[in-house]
């Protein structure tokens, strides 16, 4: 690998891990395109599987106390279930193709949730309610967390799906971030002993995740620093540009 490449990826996953620390997504989907481009290898899906397993268990202590526990085990079950379904289509498919159809459906919620929040931009009362974890959320939590683990064991890109699901729900910035970056500790950490022992993992593989590290940290310090001064109607604009952008981009990469 060239120096620039390494540059590269250097700064992508700086910033990536600066916008996951921050909104409680965002690694994946806005690595990802550009990990596939410089390395040009599957290989990119196991760094960024790594990188994200490493960041979420530096930011596990400060957000492990303001998720809900059930909800989490709720998405933790349905994504257990989505992760060996996710694998086979890593290793029997196109990611290309795969990251066409992630990058179209994100875009198309995107699309969704800007719509959504725009018509309820006038309804005050709508916009201060917060979402009751007691209600039910059985059947549809399972399901969000079978598409997480899908997309996770394929992409490693679990976040999309239960962040439009947050959202929808009108779960608060502080609840949203915690949850998502918890579960991500779960998630990431099988999906990096799935690639690992079924996925083909390499030892190069491996020492250029350990080199990213350094990178990665660096990000997640920033980005929670950066999660103190967004507001809520900020972290609402931030999750939806940041599933728009990198929809498109996604689309457009894979084309």
């Amino acid at each position: 690998m060239s120096v620039l490449s390494f540059i590269i990826l250097a700064i992508v996953a700086f910033v990536s891990a600066l916008i996951q620390s921050a909104t409680g997504f965002g690694f994946a989907i806005f690595a990802i395109p550009i990990f596939l481009v410089v390395l040009n290898s599957l290989a990119a899906v196991q760094i960024i599987a790594v990188a994200n397993f490493a960041l979420s268990v530096v930011l596990l202590p400060w957000l492990w106390k303001h998720a809900p526990k059930k909800p989490l085990l709720i998405l933790v079950a349905g994504s257990t279930i989505g992760f060996p379904i996710g694998l086979w289509l890593f290793l029997n498919s196109d990611v290309m193709i795969a990251k066409l159809v992630a990058g179209a459906i994100i875009t198309f919620m995107a699309v969704f949730l800007a719509i959504r929040e725009f018509r309820n931009n006038g309804d005050n009362e709508q916009n201060d309610a917060r979402f009751d974890f007691n209600s039910p959320m059985t059947m549809s939590g399972l399901a969000v967390g079978v598409i997480s683990g899908i997309l996770g064991g394929a992409l490693a890109m679990p976040g999309p799906a239960v962040m439009i699901y947050f959202i929808s729900l009108g779960v608060a910035k502080v609840e949203a971030r915690s949850l998502t970056l918890t579960l991500f500790a779960y998630s990431y950490g099988v999906i990096v002993l799935l690639h690992a022992f079924l996925g083909g993992m390499t030892q190069a593989t491996w020492i250029l995740s350990l080199q990213l590290l350094p990178f990665v940290f660096l990000g997640a310090w920033s980005g929670s620093i950066v999660s103190r001064k967004l507001s809520e109607g900020g972290f609402k604009i931030a999750v939806l540009l940041i599933l728009a952008i990198s929809g498109f981009y996604a689309v457009w990469t894979a084309l």
